[in-house]
């Protein structure tokens, strides 16, 4: 498949000349030695990297030891009297370089580094495939540091660190239940009905997904390249950005130091104070009692559904008590009732459902650095029990070893192994009817979910006119139960022929294992599903094995006295395989034992269902990249890439990339009249990336089905992945080595888009997925970071990110596509991604049809912007008063009723007005749900040993669909918003007006979901070993090196307006559909206590 390709010339090139290790030569090593020391203070710094850049830290390089002191040895062979420069770098500092005559013998060559508190001097790897400093690369690559990601919420994606600290970066949570990962997208939606997430590379092995599984604190640090203009490196898998994590290792301790580390981090998670239910009511039958369909009284808690499958009504009485005299029917008691009647007695049931949550997280490492070889090995476990009651939530255990060792000085190996093993409770199965969020108040407040049966058990159904159930039922009898186990493994070397040339191999071996119960007792009780009351089980199993390896040649040399090149060279073969099987059954024989050999064999029944799906991908890809500078001013930067995938359509089994970049350091001219700014840097760049398509996309496909073979999709060999252009122009300053800052435009335009397309009949096929349209998106990104205290005991930072997004569909070559809860999105040329579509209720005189014009006098704009019929001589505010709700108006005199009094008109698709807001046309913008704009901000302050951190971040003017309001009013518990209570008799209305909004989606529930939240908040205290010494003596201070105690809060505080519970939500966590109000599992807080041992 494969074969008939050739391979880069230029990569055979550069292997083979490094396949030519010199031979080894006769002299006299040189050794240099020092102490590094921080400017200010005179403190020695240990595990500072200290090389010859012209040898690279392979060949000559070494880190100070614990009193700062170093000793590097260059080998007989490159000592030829040249002139070479030292670096000596560590994070924090700025970085050193000097200049010296390198010969035989001994040489003594002190270094003071600065901090560099604004990280100016710090290097990067994402996009370039290289150590590069940032201030040299032609395109935006944003960083998180170690300190940043470690007090991250463990969700299972670290990366979550990048919320508010990288402009650029939206990152969604669908719900609050432990040990979900958030949803990640980079810049603008590229792909319409595809996927948008970032392509995660965790110390060189790409990971397909957001549960990364690693635990905060074993980063070392988070890069982030946005769009294909910095990630064309990554080919087809180029479009949504790169996360790139690289983890702890002990090359990072001073030379022939050793540490152990342990953190502990007790806590708890709840709720925030915010209750939804409505404290009042219309008036029920007995107050405390419902009816069912004949009548008769029933008792919460009875389990009863009538003979058409229905649960039971509630008795409402006619009217409101003050009005009881309108007598008109029970069926259109909802147009006179009144939710201004406080509930007799009234539960909470968020409260009741949720509770305190314990979390735990404990951390233990122990690192080592000797001469040749250094290692980490770490071991952590996380436990979030969450705050819903009857589960046990979230645990993960974690082990990680990253390995070292100098072979020679020509040879380096590298290994790193990580294990993973992640169980979870879930919430809600396939019954359907137990997701606890918005359940809780469709539920009438005057019963309590606590109520138990004769049995003990909890009430099945506490409110009985509904047919949600308790979740707490659910889980107290239900196992619904998910575990994953994850290994990663990577074996690399680095060989150094030349001082220009190294040459390097990686190996990477990945395993997943996904398993997932489902087991519903025999003898459960649910209205939803008959089958799982006689006892159900199900089983589902998926497994993932990936094997890549790669080879890649570097070639770096300075010519000129100043002209700086390095070429490089790679090439990469993988292959997924993935395995899932299916099994299912209903109906246990007996009780207690959920076996598939249990499930009875009922011939007229299919008891038991079993399925299986595998799927096999191989690819390979090979590039080549150019960087020149001169005397680090003049930046240029140029890709190719060559991608090839099963993935593919047969016809273009292969596609090619490439970017060019530049960037121009204006602060660094000889002639810049500014001091004041020590950075000036305009960069600009040009790349391509791509989307691959699913692995079905470009198969011909039939189902099977009652002995039947159909055709469905027509397979298409002509299959291409998305392709991307992307734009980048920016800005990079420093100002007084106290400010610095960047600002970003890009544009970019994704075409060939994969559709599935609808065919004509006489094809026999139904669909064939095709490339069938374009999105173009733009993004303004700004990052400005300040230091307003620098001395050698306080230190006060801050930073502020902002980011403004837009998509647009552009092209769409198939009819008009509705997505999302209730069809709320609508996919077509001309469309904004993010714009909701739905009913838009008329507003003036002036949107009413052409035969309702000459009456518009018998028409008034309500209390709340909305035109109704009030009919001649009549208010809007004459509901209560004069007696009008829940009668009809006449409005053109031909003796027949034509509206309900004072109730919203809309409009339906062949423009005549209607009051049901099901028959009224969707296809009007009701809203937007993409921000106008975000902003982070962040600040942390220092003072002798006391730490003070803390995370803003919010989202301003967009829209959110309240779907949690709108079907609490469909259910009849109307929202706490629609609360009658207080209000003036001419403001007062009825359920009957709520509910006609209910039976569409209209802009009723549409509303500004603007917040700010406070993130993060940490405040720690750190005992250095003077502080333990003369708190605990020496000999304390020679074992414990440093402890740290304190506290943190995650989602402690959100301000908004938004009367749902949450305005950051959306019901899939796609970032594509945000904000359609539809939630499952809340959000919580989560404050703990934190310990941190270092030995």
């Amino acid at each position: 498949m494969f074969a008939n390709q050739t391979f880069f010339p230029a990569a055979g090139l550069l292997v083979a000349m490094g396949l030519l290790v010199p031979g080894l030569a006769f002299g006299q090593q040189a050794n240099i030695t020092g102490t590094v020391t921080e400017a200010e203070s005179g403190e020695p710094i240990p595990g500072v990297n200290i090389f010859v850049k012209e040898l690279g830290p392979g060949v000559a390089g070494t880190a100070s030891e614990e009193d700062g002191s170093y000793n590097l040895e260059v080998p007989p062979g490159r000592v030829r009297g040249q002139t070479v420069t030292l670096v000596a770098r560590f994070v924090g500092y700025s970085t050193v370089e000097r200049e010296f005559q390198l010969q035989a013998g001994a040489r003594e060559i002190n270094i003071e580094m600065q901090g560099d508190i604004l990280r100016l001097d710090e290097t990067v790897v994402t996009g370039s495939g290289e150590e590069t400093r940032a201030e040299q690369v032609p395109y935006a690559v944003d960083k998180v540091s170690e300190e940043e990601v470690t007090d991250v919420a463990s969700t299972g994606n670290p990366a979550e660190a990048i919320r508010g600290r990288v402009p650029g970066a939206t990152v969604i949570s669908g719900g609050g239940q432990p040990g979900t990962a958030a949803s990640i997208r980079l810049r603008g939606i590229t792909s319409i009905t595809g996927g948008n997430s970032p392509l995660y590379v965790i110390d060189g092995a790409v990971i397909p997904s957001a549960n990364v599984d690693i635990d905060a604190l074993n980063v070392k640090s988070i890069e982030v390249v946005k769009g294909s203009a910095a990630a064309a490196i990554y080919g087809s898998r180029a479009q949504n950005g790169v996360i790139q994590i690289t983890t702890k290792s002990g090359g990072d301790l001073g030379q022939g130091a050793s540490q152990v580390r342990f953190r502990s981090q007790v806590g708890f998670t709840q709720l925030p104070n915010v209750n939804l239910q409505s404290r009042y009511t219309n008036l029920e039958v007995a107050r405390t009692s419902f009816v069912d369909a004949q009548g008769d009284q029933v008792e919460p808690g009875d389990f009863i559904k009538t003979e058409r499958g229905n649960t039971l009504k509630a008795g409402y009485a006619d009217a409101d008590p003050d009005f009881a005299e309108w007598s008109i029917g029970r069926e259109d008691a909802r147009r006179v009732s009144f939710q201004d009647n406080e509930y007799p007695q009234y539960f909470d049931h968020t409260d009741e459902v949720f509770d305190r949550g314990r979390f735990v997280r404990n951390n233990l490492s122990f690192s080592n650095r000797t001469e040749n070889t250094n290692f980490r090995v770490s071991a952590s476990n996380v436990r979030n029990q969450g705050p819903m009651k009857e589960t046990s939530g979230f645990y993960r255990r974690n082990a990680r070893l990253n390995l070292d060792h100098d072979l020679s000085e020509y040879l380096t190996l590298q290994t790193n192994f990580a294990l993973s093993d992640n169980a979870r409770d879930d919430v809600a199965g396939r019954a359907g009817s137990f997701t606890p969020w918005p359940v809780l108040y469709f539920a009438s407040p005057a019963v309590s979910m606590l109520e138990r049966q004769e049995n003990g058990d909890y009430v099945v159904t506490p409110d009985t006119t509904r047919r949600n159930e308790n979740p707490l039922y659910a889980n107290n009898n239900v196992t619904w139960r998910s575990e994953r186990q994850r290994l990663i493994g990577t074996g690399q070397f680095e060989l150094r022929t030349y001082p220009w040339l190294t040459l390097e191999g990686l190996f990477s071996f990945k395993s997943f294992n996904g398993n997932f119960t489902e087991v519903y007792p025999k003898g459960f009780q649910t209205s939803q599903s008959e089958a799982v009351n006689r006892g159900a089980i199900e089983k589902d199993s998926d497994e993932t094995r990936n094997w890549g390896a790669n080879l890649k040649a570097t070639a770096s040399r300075q010519f000129l006295g100043g002209l700086n090149t390095r070429l490089q060279a790679k090439g990469r073969m993988e292959r997924q395989v993935f395995r899932s099987f299916n099994a299912n059954g209903d109906g246990f024989s007996v009780e207690g034992v959920p076996r598939f050999n249990n499930i009875e064999n009922d011939p007229d029944e299919e008891d038991t269902n079993v399925s299986s799906f595998q799927t096999d991908v191989r690819s390979m890809f090979g590039f080549v990249s150019a960087d020149v500078d001169w005397k680090g001013r003049y930046v240029l930067n140029g890709l190719v890439r060559r991608d090839g995938t099963t993935l593919f359509g047969e016809d273009e089994r292969w596609q090619t990339y490439f970017r060019l970049g530049g960037a121009y350091r204006l602060a660094q001219e000889s002639w810049w009249p500014l001091d004041q700014i020590g950075e000036f840097k305009l960069r600009y760049s040009y790349g391509t990336g791509g989307g691959q398509p699913g692995f079905g996309n470009k198969f011909q496909t039939f189902n099977v089905a009652g002995g039947r073979v159909s055709k469905q999709q027509l397979g298409n060999p002509d299959l291409k992945p998305s392709y991307q252009i992307e734009q980048s122009l920016g800005l990079n300053f420093a100002l007084y080595d106290r400010i610095s800052g960047s600002f970003t435009y890009a544009a970019s335009r994704v075409e060939d888009q994969i559709l599935n397309v609808g065919l004509p009949g006489y094809l026999g096929f139904t669909s064939q997925t095709r490339n069938a349209g374009t999105v173009e998106s733009f993004s303004l990104e700004g990052k400005l970071n300040a230091v307003l205290i620098d001395r050698q005991d306080v230190t006060w930072t801050t930073g502020v990110t902002f980011t403004r997004t837009q998509s647009t569909i552009t092209e769409f070559n198939r009819t008009a596509l509705r997505f999302g809860p209730g069809n709320l999105f609508i996919y077509e040329e001309g469309n904004n991604l993010g714009d909701l579509y739905g009913t838009q209720f008329l507003q003036s005189k002036s949107a009413l049809p052409e035969r309702w014009q000459q009456f518009s006098d018998q028409f008034q704009v309500n209390d709340e912007g909305y035109l109704v019929p009030v009919g001649s001589g009549n208010s809007w505010k004459d509901g209560i008063d004069k007696r009008l709700w829940g009668t009809d108006v006449d409005i053109n005199g031909d003796g027949e009723e034509d509206f309900r009094w004072g109730n919203p008109l809309a409009l339906t698709p062949d423009s005549a007005l209607t009051q049901n807001g099901g028959a009224a046309s969707a296809d009007s913008k009701i809203g937007n749900s993409t921000p106008d704009f975000s902003l982070g901000w962040n600040m942390g302050f220092d003072y002798r040993g006391l730490s003070v951190s803390m995370l803003w971040q919010g989202e301003f003017d967009f829209d959110i669909y309240n779907y949690d309001r709108h079907w609490s009013t469909k259910n009849g518990r109307v929202h706490h918003t629609w609360d009658q209570s207080g209000k003036s008799a001419a403001k007062k209305k009825p359920q009957g007006y709520e509910a006609q909004f209910s039976n569409g989606y209209s802009d009723r529930y549409v509303e500004d979901g603007t917040y700010i939240k406070l993130r993060e908040l940490s405040v720690e205290y750190t005992f250095n070993q003077d502080r333990i010494q003369g708190l605990l003596g020496q000999s304390t201070a020679n074992v414990l090196q440093q402890f740290t105690f304190g506290v943190t809060a995650a989602n402690l505080l959100t301000l908004t307006d938004y009367s749902g519970y949450d305005p950051e939500v959306t019901s899939t966590g796609n970032t594509k559909q945000r904000h359609d109000g539809l939630s499952d599992y809340p959000k919580y807080r989560r404050l703990s206590a934190k310990l941190t041992l270092t030995f």
